[in-house]
């Protein structure tokens, strides 16, 4: 092995083959971008309304679990590639260009931990929650607890990672056994993630912090992830989580239009109602008034 990668060295192009296209790198930039782009709205949000009210807490721990679960399962994947195209002698552009994929997915992982920081900052402050200072404070415990168990269990499937890689090596059949693990145990953990947040709109009845805008910019994402990532020459364990997670997005957004669209006839009806009630009233004292001055 150590013969093949000296012989390697010496001819970068076969120890560092640049398999993809332009088209599928500039696709990876936009997507990178496009992450951190379609979050911005929903840190506007929470901020402007300074409250995480209609934000389900669930959702959120099992999204950053997911996402950094699904990063590390792509690293361990491409853990060689990595190593060859980002040796000492390689181009920085070249290995920017292999480790895209990588980086790619661990993106949403960075902008995830934001929303979960904004939605603990300004958990305390939501108006319209029917809680206690106590209960609310409780909750608060409660969900940075949950934090502190969510950086604790990346941890140990990070260490575990490199311990197995270091004992089996990254060609070794336990080691890509658990990156495939990891892989489908994101997908379990999409799946999940978007229930209590699907729930949380239905109770709520309206979308409250939680950004449209950001859903109907990540939604497309997910699929164009996907895409990507097959074009990639991914396995299903690295995509499958972002084509579970589009489709919920979809339903998610049909769900919350639906109350949007309510909400608007509502107050329409509600005003329309309101301008035959003021209407009504100043036909009564047209009427009236020429009665009174003749008496």
């Amino acid at each position: 092995r150590i013969l093949e990668k000296v012989t390697n060295w010496m001819d970068p192009v076969s120890f560092c083959p640049d398999d993809a296209s332009n088209f599928v790198f500039g696709l990876g930039i936009f997507l990178a971008v496009g992450t951190v782009v379609s979050s911005v709205p929903q840190w506007v949000s929470i901020i402007s309304r300074r409250t995480s009210e209609g934000i389900s807490h669930s959702y959120l721990t099992m999204r950053i679990l997911s996402c950094y679960i699904t990063a590390i399962n792509t690293m361990i994947v491409n853990w060689e590639t990595l190593q060859n195209c980002c040796a000492p002698f390689m181009p920085a552009f070249k290995c920017f260009r292999h480790a895209l994929p990588t980086v790619q997915l661990l993106v949403p992982a960075v902008t995830g931990t934001i929303v979960f920081s904004l939605f603990f900052a300004y958990y305390k402050t939501s108006p319209t929650l029917k809680e206690s200072a106590a209960t609310r404070l409780r909750k608060k415990i409660l969900i940075g607890i949950s934090f502190i168990f969510l950086i604790f269990v990346l941890l140990a499937a990070s260490i575990l990672s490199i311990y197995m890689y270091y004992v089996f090596g990254i060609d070794g059949k336990d080691v890509i056994l658990y990156a495939n693990i990891l892989g489908y145990t994101s997908a379990g953990l999409t799946v999940a993630q978007w229930s209590p947040q699907i729930y949380t709109t239905y109770v709520f009845k309206g979308p409250g912090s939680l950004s449209l805008v950001t859903l109907l910019l990540q939604m497309p994402g997910a699929f164009l992830v996907v895409a990507f990532q097959i074009m990639s020459k991914k396995g299903i364990s690295t995509w499958g989580p972002y084509l579970v997670g589009g489709i919920q997005q979809f339903i998610l957004v049909l769900l919350i239009v639906y109350y949007m669209i309510r909400d608007y006839l509502n107050n329409n009806k509600s005003k329309y109602s309101l301008d035959k009630h003021i209407l009504n009233d100043e036909e009564y004292e047209n009427e009236v008034s020429p009665l009174l001055n003749i008496n």
